[in-house]
């Protein structure tokens, strides 16, 4: 486990600072400028144990002085968060975490990877068990040339398998990351298709949403559709669904509902709007909501009583450039039960979500704006439990929420413990160490 410590100790002294961990020296220190705090990471450490810092700084001559603190690294968020893993050092060159998945027995980590310094660039699914222990590894190419692509999204499907699905691709995967089947859409080139969201249905069809650009420059007045299509297992396309509102047109997200039917969310123009689609890709009905003024539905899901949370970015009126999170409510039949905004206020820039789930009876949103990432927990009704967001140059792509802390996992890789009003907690796990 790793874990890093941050003393606020004011200091206006550019001396030595020697760090110790349990009486046992470990470093001196000698920045070449002046601190208001300083901070160490400390490396290798038990999950579940408790450990004594310090740090001595000479002031003067004759004054030397200490700062001490107690803490205990964790185990118990995510399902083995507080283990350190290392991936090939001479496989990969860089990394980027692109998902976070907990499920029964471990945590289910999604990675893009390069392996040189070109372009080239890979999806790596890793499980990790529930004590951080890697369990296995597989990759799957994302944009790798001539062929380019960009990941939406990792399923957990009800046999254990996983759907992996990218921009040009859906990759069915065995329960251990083997690739089982690939369906690629990046053909025919004519179509210009770009995924977005996919279902795999009980009879193995695959069924895809997400926009066609066949018409771009050919047709002034319509320059983006929205598409439907089905795959039978054996990736033979058995019907697809080409649908303009207006100019622009994108199925963001798709899910099934108790009837047999799905609901599919998007964007035309800058409305959103659902329809009700069949089995078989019929679009039965259209619901245009004039005057929610969308870029993108981030995130859709569906709780225990049918009823349907689509979240999305939302675009505050007459400012084009800064966005909200707005949560839609819908029953099990699709029809809006609610609609509430968290704003920023004009000029602050475009805050849109990165992920969202349930726990328990709690809505937990991550999200991202310029400089920084927030956290939103809300309850079904919408009711902002808490909503905080801090500055950095990562964004939080999973939160999983503990009373009183919340462990959020950021795109570097590392893990951040935080209490509920959005300060941080240490220790902190870097799940990417080398």
């Amino acid at each position: 486990v790793s874990a890093s410590l941050v003393w606020d100790i004011q200091l206006n002294t550019t001396g030595r600072f020697d760090v110790y961990l349990d009486d046992t020296y470990l470093a001196s220190l000698k920045p070449d400028f002046y601190h208001e705090n300083l901070s160490y990471s400390f490396h290798n450490l038990s999950p579940s144990q408790t450990y004594r810092a310090k740090v001595r700084w000479i002031v003067s001559d004759d004054e030397v002085k200490f700062a001490e603190t107690t803490f205990k690294t964790q185990e118990s968020f995510l399902q083995g968060a507080g283990m350190a893993f290392a991936l090939d050092d001479y496989t990969y060159t860089s990394y980027e975490m692109l998902d976070v998945l907990p499920i029964e027995d471990g945590t289910l980590y999604t990675l893009s990877a390069k392996k040189d310094f070109s372009y080239n660039t890979w999806v790596v699914l890793l499980k990790a068990d529930m004590n951080g222990n890697v369990l296995w590894k597989n990759e799957h190419p994302l944009s790798v040339e001539p062929f380019h692509s960009e990941y939406r999204e990792t399923k957990l499907l009800a046999d254990g398998s996983y759907l992996l699905l990218t921009t040009k691709l859906a990759i069915r995967t065995s329960a251990d990351g083997q690739t089982l089947r690939t369906f690629d859409f990046q053909e025919p080139e004519e179509k210009k298709l770009f995924l977005n969201d996919a279902f795999l249905m009980d009879n193995g069809n695959l069924m895809v949403v997400g926009s066609s650009h066949r018409k771009w420059g050919k047709d002034d007045h319509l320059w983006e559709e929205a598409y439907i299509g089905i795959v039978s297992p054996d990736g033979t396309l058995l019907h697809e669904t080409f649908q303009e509102l207006h100019k622009h047109n994108r199925f963001d997200k798709i899910e099934p509902m108790d009837n047999g039917n799905f609901l599919a969310c998007g964007v035309a123009d800058e409305d959103f709007y659902t329809c009700i689609v069949d089995a078989t890709g019929v679009v039965l009905e259209v619901e245009p909501y004039s005057g929610y003024q969308y870029k993108a539905v981030n995130c859709s899901l569906k709780d225990k009583g049918g009823n349907f949370y689509i979240i999305g970015t939302e675009i505050l009126p007459n400012y084009w450039y800064d966005t909200r999170i707005s949560i839609i409510q819908m029953d099990a039949s699709g029809k809006l039960i609610s609609r509430k905004c968290y704003d920023k206020r004009a000029g602050d820039g475009e805050l849109s979500p990165v992920s969202a789930h349930f726990q328990d009876d709690l809505l937990v949103i991550t999200a991202k704006s310029n400089g920084a990432t927030d956290v939103l927990i809300t309850d079904k009704e919408g009711n902002d439990e808490y909503h905080w967001g801090i500055r950095g140059s990562f964004h939080f792509v999973h939160a999983a929420f503990e009373e009183p802390n919340l462990m959020c996992w950021t795109n570097q890789g590392v893990a951040y413990l935080y209490n509920l009003n959005g300060y941080k907690e240490y220790p902190y796990f870097d799940l990417l160490e080398q």
